[in-house]
């Protein structure tokens, strides 16, 4: 029921389908899995190399978490059944033998990017990390992304809220819904 009137601006954007296929999320999973699954959570402290690997189980699910100011190196695709946090002053970056290709985060819960958190690709040009989130929820955020994080990084939900605070650097940005403060 409306009280008053409706009106429908003219040149509306239509929605568009986003650009990542379930398809093409499942096979990221899969490739992750094919490196080996771990059903207990991983915690970095200091520097580590990981990946492929799947960190828990849909009926176990376990998270990742990279403690202040450590170092996480990808090697491969990594998918979190549980959540990710990224503590204050981490480091996330590809292995140097990517090139110039890109590598995938993938977390069935909610990534978050606490304050100064730097996210490379591998250090060559077109090379980016792809943090992607499949948790459903337009409420509260799903990849939440704190003061003065940076990098080579491409945060992608497709059916949950991004969030995005001061000072916050990326080089793509693609959401179902996307808050910015």
């Amino acid at each position: 029921t409306v009280g008053g009137s409706t009106q429908v601006r003219p040149n509306q954007i239509d929605p568009e389908p986003l650009p990542i296929s379930q398809n093409q999320i499942d096979r990221w999973k899969d490739n992750a899995s094919a490196g080996g699954v771990t059903t207990t959570d991983v915690s970095i402290n200091g520097t580590k190399t990981l990946g492929p690997i799947q960190i828990g189980t849909s009926g176990n699910p376990r998270n990742l978490t990279v403690t202040n100011g450590s170092t996480l190196i990808i090697s491969g695709t990594i998918y979190v059944t549980g959540n990710i946090i990224f503590n204050n002053g981490a480091t996330v970056k590809l292995e140097s033998g990517y090139g110039s290709l890109s590598g995938i985060i993938i977390a069935d819960g909610v990534i978050t990017v606490e304050n100064n958190v730097i996210i490379n690709g591998s250090g060559q040009a077109g090379s980016y990390i792809l943090l992607l989130s499949t948790k459903s929820d337009t409420t509260n955020p799903v990849i939440d992304i704190r003061n003065n994080s940076a990098g080579s990084v491409i945060y992608y939900s497709n059916s949950g809220l991004i969030y995005l605070k001061n000072n916050m650097r990326a080089r793509e940005v693609t959401g179902y819904k996307i808050q910015l403060e």
